[in-house]
C-alpha cells in the first residue's frame, strides 16, 4: 500500500553532529531493562537537548550498569542530578528522573559503521549548574 511521506528539511543520514561541548538538556526517558551485551540490568537515559540556535531538539541515550561493582556512576549522576543519596539500601524508582533538567557533556568520536564519519556522544550528565556535583558524596 502506497504512502505520502514529507522529507522536507530532512538530510540524507541525519543532521550533522553537534560541536563537542556542554548543552542544556532534560531527560525524556528513563528505563531499566537488562543490557543486551551482559544482560545485567542497566539504567538507560533518553536526553532532549536543545542546542542554542539550532532549531530542533535532539535526544542522545546514555546508559550506566545496576551492576554492585559499577555503582559508583550511578551514585554519581543522581548527586549531580540533585537527588540525595544515603549509604545504603534505598528504593529507586528510574520514572523519578524523567523531567530532570541536566546539562550534557558531549564529546565527538568516529561513528561506529563508518570512521569516517563523526558522531556525538554523551561523555557525561552534570547537575544544571556544569561545575557543581563532578564527584564525591
Amino acid at each position: 500500500m502506497p504512502v505520502t511521506v514529507d522529507l522536507t528539511g530532512v538530510t540524507a543520514g541525519g543532521p550533522q553532529p553537534l560541536e563537542a561541548g556542554v548543552y542544556p538538556g532534560v531527560i525524556s526517558k528513563a528505563d531499566i531493562h537488562p543490557s543486551k551485551s551482559s544482560a545485567e540490568d542497566t539504567l538507560y537515559l533518553d536526553i532532549a537537548v536543545t542546542p542554542g540556535d539550532e532549531e530542533d531538539e535532539r535526544t542522545f541515550r546514555w546508559n550506566t550498569s545496576m551492576q554492585q561493582k559499577s555503582l559508583g556512576r550511578f551514585k554519581q549522576l543522581l548527586i549531580r542530578l540533585g537527588i540525595e543519596v544515603e549509604d545504603g539500601p534505598f528504593t529507586f524508582d528510574e520514572q523519578d528522573l524523567v523531567g530532570l533538567e541536566c546539562q550534557v557533556r558531549l564529546s565527538l568520536e568516529p561513528h561506529y559503521r563508518d570512521s569516517e564519519r563523526m558522531t556525538n556522544r554523551v561523555a557525561e550528565i552534570l547537575g544544571t549548574d556544569a561545575e557543581e556535583g563532578n564527584w564525591g558524596g
